[in-house]
């Protein structure tokens, strides 16, 4: 199976994000899949972004090729900074996506939102079915949150919103609330399949501990609790501060909050540590997944915090499943989901959002009680391994982009029905076929008018070939050869030398220029710019089986055979690039095969009018 992922924030286990994607795609890659993310540089290795002059770069990652659009993104870049960031990546990733391989699947990753439109309009166009992936429930979040205030905005997100749901054959939730959510807004629920965040049991673990990360802190003797994540409005820091300033003021100096992460709301909380003088709130900066595994393992308990609104219930976060990984006690303010993970397992415990002083009570109380934060720990890892094991979650996400795909295969015709298939390609037919002939229209009526004094009529040569399905229409040619050439000679071969061939045919026929005409097929409809050689009956049938499967499409003015060798192939050779141009087709296709043309006519590579008809027809016919 071939997979196409769109992820604007891409990052592996060297990066300080979440890794969901990373995890989720190197497991269908061992599988024995082929995955391309399409993503941006804001999350990749600085080493591995490139020049900034370059539009993208390609990597493979772990068998997994990366395909990422310069794009930059901070939490630091303003409303309208961050807005640019989101459109830009969405028009760059609209243009990439239908340009790679044609994918089995498409799937698509938020937030942002936006990210939808490069997957929904990639999979239209390439025939494929599309699985979106909604880790936060847009545009209601940022509604919540005060970042999308414009009510043409909201409107415009909303509209995006229906129209990803009804384009998707399957949407990925993370969260039951986000999953109740769109059954409460009419989303079929056998369209919905829920994979939550989970944790990944190779990297955090209760005996991966950084056995060096309390000494070089002061942290020795401390009970630690410890934030790691994002530092922006929506995470809760106002209660880490207040409850760090609880502790201190109540003297309970063996409790220690260490926050490590990056965000726009950082220098803020630097400001109010320093103005409060704050001895037991420790900030760090962002660190790896693979280097943070090893401090949450020196830490007592982790902490999963969000601001007070409810809209944030719905969220998944990675913190909590790293702590629960990590054998640690999880603290959460949600009161939702999370939360009943918690208690009815005995692995952490619930505060309110907006109540510091509970928060600062719990790890007081927790400090004294080091037998049960052991048992909370063991607790927590258990259900880790039993209900959020990160394979037994790719299983269930990769089961149901197999569903999705079987189905898409059953229902598909002969050849794949994108829109690019169905309506693109003759689109494009019209488009470049009507503006080569105005342009070449003054070259046309020069070659006519050569033809005609140095040969006489007919100017055109017109004979029946075999098009799409089986259909013969008439191709037209600027006539070369002497009139009635078929009736003599080797007849429709050519020979060495062959006399047929006038003197102004010689030279149109090594630029291909007595083709031109064939432009009029294109736009009739009987040929495309780019298909399978057109050939003639008697050739059809003496390998209609291979036939079959060329004439699915229309036969074109270039294609694989024309710049790839042309009358130098023998015809085994054309017919295996007839049936690979058949099977691979697209867009992305059919532009690279344009390029190519030109220089292949230019420097007349494979342009020959001496090939034996012996070398070409090296493919017995099949029997009458």
């Amino acid at each position: 199976m071939r997979i196409l992922y769109f992820h604007q924030y891409f990052a592996t286990r060297s990066s300080a994000v979440a890794t969901r994607s990373f995890e989720l795609a190197r497991r269908f890659v061992e599988r024995g899949h082929e995955v391309t993310v399409v993503t941006s540089v804001a999350q990749l290795d600085a080493g591995s972004r490139g020049s900034a002059w370059s539009p993208l770069l390609r990597d493979t990652v772990d068998g997994i090729e990366v395909v990422a659009l310069h794009v930059p993104y901070s939490n630091y870049f303003s409303y309208q900074r961050r807005l640019a960031a989101f459109a830009l990546f969405t028009a760059g990733a609209s243009i990439a996506g239908p340009l790679l391989p044609r994918p089995d699947v498409v799937v698509a990753t938020s937030t942002p939102l936006t990210i939808g439109i490069p997957g929904l309009l990639t999979a239209r166009l390439r025939g494929a079915p599309f699985v979106f992936e909604l880790r936060d429930l847009w545009p209601e979040l940022p509604i919540a949150m005060g970042a999308l205030r414009s009510p043409p905005l909201i409107a415009a997100a909303r509209g995006l919103e229906r129209l990803l749901y009804r384009g998707a054959r399957r949407i990925v939730v993370l969260s039951e609330a986000s999953r109740d959510a769109l059954l409460g807004r009419g989303v079929p629920a056998d369209k919905l399949v829920f994979v939550p965040n989970a944790c990944d049991l190779d990297l955090f673990s209760p005996d991966r501990v950084d056995e060096t990360f309390r000494r070089r802190h002061g942290l020795t003797g401390k009970f630690v609790a410890l934030y790691a994540g994002a530092m922006g409005r929506a995470n809760g820091l106002e209660q880490l501060l207040e409850a760090a300033t609880a502790l201190q003021a109540a003297g309970n100096d063996d409790v220690a909050i260490v926050a490590i992460g990056d965000g726009g709301r950082r220098p803020w909380l630097e400001e109010r540590i320093r103005a409060r003088g704050l001895r037991n709130l420790l900030l760090l900066p962002p660190l790896p997944k693979d280097k943070l595994a090893g401090v949450l393992g020196a830490a007592d308990v982790g902490l999963t915090l969000f601001a007070p609104d409810p809209m944030l219930e719905t969220n998944s976060p990675n913190k909590f499943f790293d702590a629960l990984a990590a054998g640690r006690p999880v603290i959460v303010n949600l009161d939702g989901w999370l939360r009943r993970v918690v208690e009815q397992d005995n692995a952490g415990a619930y505060v309110p959002a907006d109540d510091p002083e509970a928060l600062a009570a719990t790890l007081a109380a927790l400090a004294q009680e080091p037998e049960l934060t052991r048992r909370m720990g063991a607790n927590a890892r258990r259900v880790a391994e039993r209900d959020f094991d990160r394979d037994a979650m790719a299983e269930l996400l990769y089961e149901a982009i197999d569903q999705v795909v079987e189905r898409h295969a059953g229902a598909a015709t002969p050849h794949p029905g994108g829109l690019y298939e169905r309506r693109g390609k003759r689109i494009l037919d019209l488009a470049l076929g009507g503006a080569a002939t105005a342009l070449a229209a003054p070259l046309l009526a020069g070659l006519a008018a050569t033809v005609l004094a140095t040969s006489g009529r007919p100017v055109l040569f017109v004979q029946e070939r075999v098009g799409k399905d089986g259909a013969t229409f008439g191709m037209y040619k600027f006539r070369s050869m002497v009139p009635d050439a078929v009736e003599h000679g080797a007849g429709f071969y050519l020979e060495e030398g062959d006399a047929r061939i006038t003197w102004a045919g010689r030279w149109m026929r090594a630029f291909s220029l007595d083709e031109l005409p064939q432009l009029l097929n294109v736009l009739k409809g009987d040929m495309s710019i780019v298909g399978p050689r057109p050939n003639l009956e008697f050739i059809v049938a003496q390998h209609r089986e291979r036939f079959a499967r060329i004439l699915q499409v229309k036969p074109g003015l270039t294609g694989l055979v024309a710049v790839n060798g042309r009358n130098r192939l023998k015809r085994s050779q054309m017919l295996d690039w007839d049936e690979r141009y058949v099977e691979t087709f697209g867009l992305r296709t059919d532009l690279a095969i344009i390029l190519r043309t030109i220089p292949t006519v230019l420097l007349r590579r494979g342009a020959s009018d001496d090939v034996p008809r012996e070398f070409i027809e090296d493919v017995p016919p099949a029997p009458v």
